[in-house]
């Protein structure tokens, strides 16, 4: 997304800013969208929705990348370029550079509103798992993963709420706040080490059978070695 975002805003031709733009709608938006759905799932050990989750992802990159080349300004109306700058920010001084001006289309807004659906069916797969699971989650895991997957869809809301204009996408910048947040989950979280995900990562790896049961007797986890010893699908309990 942002290395697609700077050649955007490298180039001084219209016509290909909104390239650069359609491309992020096209391919970028829905890998980020769906990679947070695969992240959740497999966080909270229901793997085997994944694979519909990439086709889905596959499905909505060739249809969206088609429907771009057949009508290049199907999300917003492009109104050429507006120079913006110099600017002083922190006493670093940006020299004058052009940016896309756009007005945003109905199908903007449902474009949007589908990244918000996906994103709020990984939010409520994530805290749906914390409720159940509160007692073995890190408090500071699940914070970093909010922040970090929450600013995107956050920034997002003031993009389409008016309070920044299209030139200025937020979204873009909140990756940096993503970026901040993920990278202190996994190594200041340690988010791939703290149970569950640690736990069940070392019992599956295992080449020895091994079934994990609770004060009761009974199944509430197995490897793949022990289910194929068994002849039981995943979700046996």
């Amino acid at each position: 997304w942002e290395l697609l975002t700077l050649l955007v805003d490298a180039v001084t031709a219209e016509q290909l800013k909104l390239l650069g733009k359609n491309a992020v709608n096209a391919v970028s938006y829905p890998v980020l969208a769906y990679a947070t759905v695969a992240f959740s799932l497999a966080y909270t050990d229901n793997e085997r929705w994944i694979g519909w989750v990439a086709v889905a992802c596959a499905v909505h990159v060739a249809g969206m990348s088609a429907a771009f080349f057949a009508a290049p300004e199907l999300l917003y109306v492009s109104h050429g370029l507006a120079a913006q700058g110099p600017f002083v920010v922190a006493g670093f001084t940006f020299e004058q550079f052009v940016v896309l001006d756009r007005t945003l289309k109905p199908a903007f807004l449902l474009y949007w509103a589908h990244g918000l659906v996906l994103a709020l069916a990984a939010g409520t797969i994530l805290v749906r798992y914390l409720y159940r699971n509160r007692q073995d989650v890190a408090p500071a895991q699940m914070g970093a993963l909010a922040v970090g997957f929450g600013a995107p869809p956050a920034a997002s809301v003031l993009l389409v709420t008016g309070v920044v204009p299209p030139a200025w996408n937020p979204t873009d910048i909140s990756f940096v706040v993503t970026a901040v947040a993920l990278a202190f989950a996994v190594f200041r979280g340690r988010l791939f080490r703290f149970v569950p995900v640690g736990r069940r990562q070392l019992v599956r790896v295992m080449d020895d059978p091994v079934v994990l049961l609770d004060d009761e007797d009974r199944v509430v986890d197995s490897n793949p070695t022990a289910r194929e010893l068994f002849g039981i699908e995943s979700d046996w309990r």
